[in-house]
């Protein structure tokens, strides 16, 4: 079985400053799933040990360890101009080569803000997103000849409800969603202090959103540096799932294996209907 770690990056939202919204998700066999947690953890505590004091934790200093290890992925931290960001980036590059080992699967869907055609909000264009996701997930774990679990990292608890009640009528209601058959139920929520998977899926998410931002940054007064992204991309790009896909219209990216066109009426002919997510979610 397969274990799909899903976190978000950005916001859809038109008036917040990032330009790409997306949601990134690692997979890893839950066999494998032990090893990694303990490799990781590892890892950290050598580069950061003054965040692993002796003694015993509490609930508020793992929140204030993930605030600070999130952050590592902001492009202040690392900006090639900075001596002081060099350990940062070679962390990162260390925690790339753990996925490698472990043999995750990395899932992105990515939605260019200023492309999209309707007004993009969080109530429509997440549920999209993770919708666009189960089908490729789902896909992969057919591939695989697997069975599947996700969960996503929990920060917004009003908004996790109604996310799962649209997932119940995509997954019971929909005609694509039916046909996901390897995935187990539904999207567990998680906070991600208590889960080490969790938090390198938000170094992933912030790495592909750096990516995108850069060629995307088009005529904006103040752009960001995001030269850094060049020392990771081509490691993180070998562990995506097949290969990008841009909808024809929609501003809509996605990473999976396009089918040879004898046998298209699969994965792309449906990832193709998501261009527009009017009449798709459903309410039950």
């Amino acid at each position: 079985m397969y274990l799909l770690y899903i976190d978000e990056s950005g916001r859809p939202e038109r008036t917040d400053s990032s330009i790409v919204f997306m949601l990134g998700g690692i997979a890893i066999r839950e066999n494998y799933w032990r090893n990694f947690t303990k490799d990781f953890y590892d890892l950290t505590k050598k580069f950061y040990p003054n965040l692993f004091p002796s003694g015993r934790l509490s609930i508020p200093f793992l929140k204030k360890r993930e605030e600070y290890l999130k952050s590592l992925v902001q492009p202040t931290n690392l900006n090639l101009r900075k001596p002081e960001n060099r350990k940062n980036r070679f962390y990162i590059t260390k925690t790339l080569r753990l996925f490698k080992k472990y043999k995750c699967t990395i899932f992105a869907t990515v939605a260019i803000k200023d492309d999209l055609v309707k007004e993009p909000k969080m109530n429509w264009l997440y549920p999209h997103l993770l919708q666009r996701m189960t089908l490729i997930f789902n896909t992969f774990l057919e591939e695989e000849k697997e069975l599947g679990l996700m969960i996503i990292d929990s920060n917004m608890p009003d908004f996790e409800e109604k996310i799962t009640f649209q997932q119940i009528g995509y997954l019971l209601g929909n005609k694509l969603g039916k046909k996901c058959q390897s995935i187990i139920g539904l999207p567990l929520f998680l906070k991600s202090h208590f889960s080490q998977a969790l938090l390198v899926t938000n170094y992933i998410c912030g790495l592909i959103q750096a990516y995108y931002s850069a060629k995307h940054q088009g005529n904006r007064v103040i752009k960001t540096d995001y030269s850094y992204i060049k020392f990771f991309w081509k490691d993180l790009k070998a562990l995506l799932y097949g290969d990008e896909q841009r909808a024809s219209r929609g501003g809509y990216i996605s990473w999976y294996k396009k089918k040879p066109r004898a046998r298209f009426s699969g994965l792309g002919v449906a990832l193709k209907r998501f261009t527009s997510p009017k009449g798709f979610l459903l309410n039950l």
